[in-house]
């Protein structure tokens, strides 16, 4: 904190500098009466007078907070007098109090205890943190069987294992011999730690089902004559079963393991039953039959949305390199063009082929976090703050992906030294005499990537027309009841742009898989989840046909070459394909 005499010219500079500042008057040897605050705009100070504060008996003391003002007076050791402020500017002390922002308090900012070990209490207060209930998930006891032969199975096995998920194996009525089993005391059953277990119950319309939680032994049970057994006349019978003289039994068993997972209040019971897969909207109440493949994709969502993200049992990344993994997954060639630029701007190039590579891989991995936050906000009961959520999302998802491909066209610009500015540099910029046209005169074959009626071009159009809504009309929520009686989130498409949009989805796949459904000639739904993720695929697939199509390699020399990055093959490392293709699973692309 700079001190000045009245006479000290630099005095006059720093109050000029510091408009907003405070300055203490007080004498070379302090004593409480002697205190006057004033601003730093105070013309008194700026006068010259024969008042004894403006001599050099007196000292200024400066400084931009307040707070460092009050610590010196504190520091004096004659207790904590008041500060008398300036009659003529009036200026007050600050209401410390109004200082809320709280990042002011170090111990609500960083917690109690910054450890690795402490205790949720001990944390920061304002740390993000997700928690949902608990997950509980039944899975087929001859799934087991499997797991050595189906890394999907032993993935889904190795997830299920993390708190706060509730899993059970269904075993029908006995445990495997290796369980350890306990008999019920209130009857001739048995029960296994772990396993659902189904015997005629007390009576004969009701089926038991026990099971061990929190070291008790539980006791429900499911109705035979449950109404949804008329499905088993209604509902057609699986291809799988029609060669099977015993299908009717086999169906009636599914019914009855659907029954009894829902009977402990189960999320999901994965199975590999057709008749189970085939009919779940129809048969579910409480319960949704899934695959193995759709259980890993929920079970994943479910823990990275409590910030989770386990490779496997023991191993666990942080969220940026859990996304880095994935986008490295979703764009392989990033490996040798990230690392190639890298080198050519260690070989005196343009620094930019650093931070503009680093930026197309950074927007690719945050457009991968926005999509779970998208579908995590398409996962519960659809309002209008469910609306604004995923909507916004969406939004964000676009802006990643269009700053993604800017990035990477400003990068072509550099690799093949074009005439201009590279910041105006944009693969969809394809107008006579543009920059795609310039681009096309030094690499053909990457320009035909984006090209009139290529897939990237497409693609480009769809996200930009979709991008370009933020500048204007945006996607409207609408709320529809489907057939099963779901109230499902739609977004409306703009009139203006929805001609392109819809021209560039039914050349990319087709208007289903892009999730847009017609209400009429004039009139198109957009399902936000079904659509960001075709747009995510699409695009990160077209980014990792520029990056191989730059050729990078061309212009290293041999040397340069040999220090390109690979892909790591030791498993143990976050990005190799182990891990990779275990991220690739949880998110189902």
């Amino acid at each position: 904190m700079p001190i000045f005499s009245a006479s000290d010219p630099r005095f006059e500079t720093w109050t000029h500098r510091n408009p907003d500042g405070y300055v203490l008057v007080t004498t070379r040897n302090p004593k409480p009466l002697s205190l006057v605050l004033h601003s730093a705009r105070c013309d008194a100070l700026a006068e010259v007078s024969s008042t004894p504060q403006s001599s050099d008996e007196y000292m200024r003391l400066c400084s931009v907070r307040y707070e460092d003002i009050r610590q010196w007076v504190d520091a004096q050791g004659f207790g904590r007098p008041p500060i008398e402020t300036c009659s003529h500017c009036k200026v007050a002390e600050p209401n410390l109090e109004m200082e809320w922002w709280p990042w002011c308090y170090p111990i609500l900012r960083h917690g109690r205890d910054p450890s690795a070990w402490a205790s949720e209490q001990d944390t920061p207060l304002f740390a993000s943190r997700v928690t949902l209930r608990p997950l509980t998930i039944v899975i087929e006891a001859h799934l087991l069987e499997r797991s050595n032969e189906d890394p999907i199975i032993e993935y889904l096995l190795e997830l299920t294992q993390t708190q706060p998920i509730r899993r059970f194996f269904y075993g029908g009525d006995d445990p495997p011999p290796d369980a350890v089993a306990y008999r019920v005391p209130w009857s001739d059953s048995i029960v296994a730690d772990g396993w659902l277990l189904s015997r005629s119950g007390r009576h004969d319309h009701i089926r038991d089902i026990y099971y061990i939680e929190d070291n008790k032994i539980h006791s429900r049970g499911y109705w035979l004559k449950d109404p949804r057994h008329i499905f088993l006349e209604i509902l057609p019978t699986p291809k799988s079963y029609q060669n099977d003289v015993q299908a009717s039994e086999r169906m009636r068993d599914d019914l009855h393991r659907l029954l009894a997972a829902e009977t402990i209040n189960a999320d999901l019971l994965v199975t590999d039953r057709d008749y189970l897969l085939e009919n779940n909207l129809k048969l579910a109440e409480s319960t949704s039959a899934v695959s193995p493949t759709i259980a890993l994709r929920l079970v994943g969502l479910y823990l990275r949305l409590q910030n989770i993200y386990k490779v496997n049992r023991f191993s666990r990344l942080g969220r940026g390199l859990f996304y880095e993994a994935a986008m490295r997954e979703m764009i392989p060639a990033s490996w040798s063009w990230a690392g190639g630029c890298a080198l050519l701007y260690q070989a005196g190039n343009d620094p930019d082929l650093v931070f503009l590579s680093g930026s197309t891989l950074d927007r690719a991995s945050r457009a991968l976090r926005s999509r779970d936050r998208l579908l995590a906000a398409s996962s519960v009961p659809q309002n209008e703050d469910t609306a604004d959520e995923v909507l916004a999302e969406l939004d964000q998802i676009c802006l990643s992906l269009m700053g993604a491909l800017d990035a990477s066209a400003q990068i072509a610009h550099l690799l093949f030294d074009l005439a201009g500015d590279h910041n105006y540099a944009a693969w969809q910029r394809d107008s006579k005499g543009g920059w795609l046209n310039k681009l096309k005169s030094h690499n053909e074959e990457l320009a035909s990537l984006v090209s009139e009626g290529s897939r990237g071009k497409n693609v480009l159009t769809i996200l930009g027309e979709v991008r370009n809504t933020i500048h204007g009309q945006s996607l409207s929520p609408a709320r529809f009841e489907t057939e099963s009686r779901r109230i499902e989130l739609f977004a409306l498409l703009p009139v203006h742009r929805r001609r392109k949009v819809l021209d560039a989805i039914d050349a990319s796949g087709g208007r289903l898989a892009w999730g847009v459904y017609g209400l009429s000639d004039e009139t198109y739904r957009v399902h936000p989840g079904e659509f960001g993720d075709q747009l995510l695929s699409e695009t990160l697939y077209l980014v990792n046909q520029l990056m191989e199509s730059m050729s990078i390699d061309d212009l290293l020399n041999s040397d340069q070459r040999s220090k390109l990055p690979k892909r790591p093959i030791d498993a143990s490392n976050p990005y190799s394909e182990y891990h990779g293709q275990r991220v690739r699973w949880q998110l189902g692309l």
